[in-house]
C-alpha cells in the first residue's frame, strides 16, 4: 500500500510541473508606455512592421550591417520597435532607431535612449536585456517608454 501511495504522490508531482524554460509573454517582452504596462501579444501583428507579435533579429558579424539588433513587438492596436548598432557583447548601447505606434498614431524616437544587453548567447541564439527611450509625434506630443525588457531567441539576419 505504501508503494501505491508513493507512486501516486510521484505522479502528482510530475503532473504539476510546468516547463519553466519558456518565458511568459511578459518575460519575453514588456515595457511601460507612459507608465502603463505593454506586453507583446500572443497572436497579433505589429502595426509598425507588419510582423508577428515579437521579432528579435541580430545580424552578428557576417552581415552587411554587422552586429545590428532589431526588436519589434506588438499588442492590441499598438507596437514598439527598437534598433541598435554595434551590439557585440553585454553592455549598454545607444538606441539608433525606435518607434511606438498606437491606433495608427505614430511616435518616433527623438531623444536619448539606451539598450542594455545582459545576456547574449550566439550559440543558442538567445538575447536578454532592457531598454528605454522617449518618442514624439509630428505635433510634439511625447511618450515615454520605460522599464523595457526582452528575453527571447533571436533570428539571425545576414
Amino acid at each position: 500500500m505504501k508503494k501505491i501511495v508513493a507512486l501516486f504522490v510521484l505522479i502528482l508531482t510530475f503532473c504539476g510541473c510546468e516547463n519553466s524554460s519558456e518565458p511568459s509573454l511578459e518575460e519575453r517582452f514588456s515595457c511601460k508606455v507612459d507608465g502603463k504596462l505593454f506586453v507583446a501579444a500572443a497572436d497579433s501583428e505589429n502595426p509598425i512592421t507588419g510582423s508577428k507579435n515579437l521579432s528579435i533579429d541580430y545580424s552578428g558579424e557576417s552581415s552587411f550591417s554587422p552586429y545590428y539588433l532589431s526588436i519589434t513587438a506588438s499588442g492590441k492596436n499598438e507596437g514598439v520597435s527598437v534598433g541598435c548598432k554595434a551590439v557585440t557583447k553585454t553592455g549598454t548601447y545607444p538606441i539608433n532607431s525606435a518607434a511606438y505606434d498606437r491606433n495608427a498614431h505614430y511616435f518616433e524616437y527623438k531623444e536619448e535612449g539606451t539598450v542594455t544587453i545582459y545576456h547574449l548567447d550566439t550559440i543558442a541564439k538567445k538575447i536578454a536585456g532592457t531598454f528605454q527611450f522617449t518618442a514624439e509625434d509630428r505635433n510634439g506630443i511625447k511618450v515615454t517608454i520605460s522599464e523595457g525588457k526582452f528575453n527571447h531567441i533571436y533570428k539571425p539576419s545576414y
